[in-house]
């Protein structure tokens, strides 16, 4: 660490140069120049692991490429942004009145492997296509043409 003035602090950790905090409070790892709180520079190959977030069993949870593909449950997205879990699904949320889901199911709402929207707020499943006939549900998690509407009386 030096000081260049009593506000201006230079820090550097020099383990190859790998880690550098400048004084405008930015952090950076793998670069000399962090333009971020923090900035995190990968190998610049597009397919190294530029961060990620480990559980305390140090396995993968969150990873960012340097190709800048994001995965959950997997380190090798292929895709701008990945899920890979027995229920992929995202869920939204504004309250407890107001929750839905979109995702891939696994047999809970509707059919193996199937991709739903839920309203879990209502505890109904609003939208299905079904991965076996590709038919499409709406108000029924079972359609049994191309387009199925379901409207309880």
């Amino acid at each position: 660490m030096f000081i260049l003035n009593a506000d201006t602090v230079y820090t550097a950790f020099r383990p190859a140069s790998a880690s550098y905090f400048n004084g405008s409070g930015n952090f950076g790892i793998g670069t000399t120049a962090p333009g971020a709180k923090l900035t995190v520079v990968g190998p610049g190959t597009t397919t190294g692991i530029n961060f990620q977030t480990q559980n305390s069993s140090y396995t993968p949870l969150l990873t960012g490429l340097d190709n800048g593909n994001i995965g959950i449950g997997t380190t090798v997205p292929t895709r701008p942004f990945e899920i890979y879990n027995a229920l992929p699904m995202i869920e939204f949320s504004r309250n407890a009145n107001y929750e839905y889901s979109i995702g891939i199911d696994n047999g809970t709402y509707a059919g193996l492997s199937d991709f739903v929207i839920r309203d879990d707020s209502a505890a109904a499943t609003r939208f299905v296509i079904e991965a076996t006939s590709g038919n499409i549900g709406i108000g029924t998690t079972n359609p049994l043409n191309t387009v199925d509407f379901y409207k309880a009386a």
